[in-house]
């Protein structure tokens, strides 16, 4: 057994697994990122009957606010590393979009920006940007080039697949509780 582990270990370089792991992570990121928010701004204004300068104000305030929070994001990293921080992240991250889908009021909505900032849009690429420089020494810009590969296919497609899902769903969890049990 322990001949065939090593034999697979000379096949398998664990730092392009890595690489395509962070390019999955920075696909990922996308709900907390500008081009995916915005698809949601009109909804806000229709819904709620929010001007577009308190939506766009409260999300400048959740971004710089997040922005400035994510020092501690990369202490937590440090101290705890990077495989249960993305965990932790990454059940943040559902928790938030699911709290997205409940807003009712600016103060929620602003919340809803502060959370998908932090933890989609500063906390989620933060870690694989540390991860990246950890495995690789010789090839590193290119390993990096190759991870955020992830992030333009999110920037390309998931604005659209959210304008979709809105056209089709909803918005709000009424609309996806009426497609699931009705």
């Amino acid at each position: 057994m322990k001949s065939m582990i090593l034999k697979f270990n000379k096949i398998i370089y664990y730092e392009w697994i890595i690489v395509m792991l962070n390019g999955l992570t920075f696909f990922m990121s996308a709900p907390g990122q500008t081009y995916s928010i915005s698809v949601f701004i009109n909804v806000y204004q229709d819904t709620f009957d929010f001007s577009s300068t308190l939506i766009s104000s409260a999300y400048s305030i959740a971004t710089v606010i997040s922005g400035i929070s994510l020092i501690f994001m990369g202490k937590m990293i440090d101290k705890f590393g990077a495989r249960k921080m993305l965990i932790i992240v990454a059940v943040m991250l559902a928790l938030t979009t699911f709290y997205n889908s409940f807003v009712a009021n600016i103060y929620m909505v602003f919340a809803g920006f502060f959370f998908l900032r932090y933890f989609k849009q500063s906390s989620m690429p933060l870690i694989p940007s540390s991860l990246v420089p950890q495995w690789f020494e010789k090839d590193r810009a290119f390993a990096m080039s190759l991870s955020t590969i992830g992030g333009f296919i999110a920037m390309l497609s998931i604005p659209a697949f959210n304008l979709w899902l809105i056209t089709r769903l909803g918005w709000d969890m009424r609309g996806v509780f009426g497609v699931l049990f009705y």
